[in-house]
């Protein structure tokens, strides 16, 4: 059963989907390159089942959308692999040579209890955008977008290297009504999970927007530079700063606090030139984040200290020092810039104390 199709080569097409593995006879993800002139033939296949040593005998797997890359010798076959009938169903990817010759390793999801790839497309600059959902340890259901690594044995350091794009179609800072020199934010906004896209904030510039809280909630305010090097702090009416957020170059910056009825404005500071930014407002949900910090190892801890302060994050190295609220607000701006909307939670933070010896700067 195939699922999508693409051109290779002049008569020449790849097609993806399922079947069953020539070799272990078991449910595979499959992708073919056929030609149909002069007559329908199969020139090369690739056949992955999940596990890879055939012990799942009726689990389903599945490629659901090829990907051509720049320069159509490769493509990203993207789709969902289980352990079996009553198993876990985990997103699954893979870059392949045109022949389907060459193949690298078959990327896998493993930090959820479910997830799939429903789509993907190839970004601006090259990378691999792919769509889905994914269940948490409460099996609820989300939809997420995010970049795929181009190594799958290492997808933090491609997160981190690749952040998500700013969103442009955002409403720009400059629509807002005014007050003085303050931009308003409705409170409509702050509900709605509403965003705003900024531009040209110089070095040593500043600009102002206010809040005006009806009833009291926790926001989680955050703003992504795409370079340069901003700050932010959330003031309250008496212009008292209440929580600020300065983590290095072009990290992205965020506060999360608890707000109770009033007049409050958060200020942006340049400390290098920005070209454009996103700033992001939303009630903060999460149901006990800390507890997926707090069943971390040792070595784990050291690991997630590494990622977070490679990426221009703050977090304490030392695994003796608990790891509070100063991680968590890394954490929930390291996933804003990849715009990653998941809540933090003990599978979650997999890939991040597994591959935090090998992150890099962005």
């Amino acid at each position: 059963m195939a699922y999508s199709i693409k051109r290779v080569v002049p008569g020449s097409y790849m097609i993806a989907g399922y079947g069953r593995d020539p070799e272990k006879g078991v449910p595979a993800a499959q992708a073919f390159r056929i030609r149909l002139a002069p007559s329908f033939s199969v020139e090369a296949s690739v056949s992955y089942p999940f596990p890879l040593d055939g012990s799942d005998r009726d689990g389903g797997d599945r490629f659901r959308a090829i990907v051509p890359l720049g320069d159509n010798e490769r493509f990203v076959l993207v789709g969902s692999g289980s352990n079996g009938k009553r198993g876990t169903n985990q997103a699954i990817w893979q870059t392949v040579q045109r022949e389907l010759k060459q193949t690298s390793t078959v990327g896998l999801f493993k930090n959820q209890i479910g997830s799939d790839i429903l789509d993907a497309a190839v970004s601006d600059s090259g990378q691999v955008l792919g769509v889905g959902k994914w269940i948490d340890d409460d099996r609820q259901v989300y939809g997420w977008a995010g970049l795929l690594a181009k190594d799958p044995g290492n997808p933090i350091a491609d997160l981190k290297a690749g952040t998500a794009p700013l969103d442009e179609r955002l409403p720009g800072v400059s629509t807002l009504p005014m007050s003085g020199d303050v931009y308003q934010i409705p409170e409509s906004a702050l509900s709605a999970a509403q965003g705003y896209f900024g531009k040209d904030l110089r070095a040593g510039a500043q600009i102002s927007l206010g809040l005006s809280i009806n009833t009291a909630r926790t926001l989680k305010i955050s703003v992504r530079p795409d370079g340069g090097d901003l700050d932010i702090a959330l003031l309250d009416r008496e212009k008292r700063p209440l929580a600020f957020s300065n983590f290095k170059g072009a990290a992205t910056e965020l506060i999360i606090a608890a707000l109770s009825p009033g007049e409050y404005s958060l200020l942006i500071v340049g400390n290098a030139d920005v070209r454009s930014y996103e700033i992001r407002l939303a009630p903060f949900v999460d149901r006990d984040p800390l507890t997926a910090l707090q069943k971390l190892s040792d070595d784990e801890r050291a690991k997630l200290a590494r990622t977070l302060l490679d990426a221009g994050y703050s977090s304490s190295p030392e695994p003796n020092i608990g790891l509070g609220s100063e991680t968590l607000r890394s954490l929930y701006a390291l996933r804003q810039s990849a715009g990653d909307p998941r809540p933090i939670s003990v599978t979650s933070l997999n890939p991040l104390v597994e591959s935090g010896s090998s992150a890099g700067r962005r």
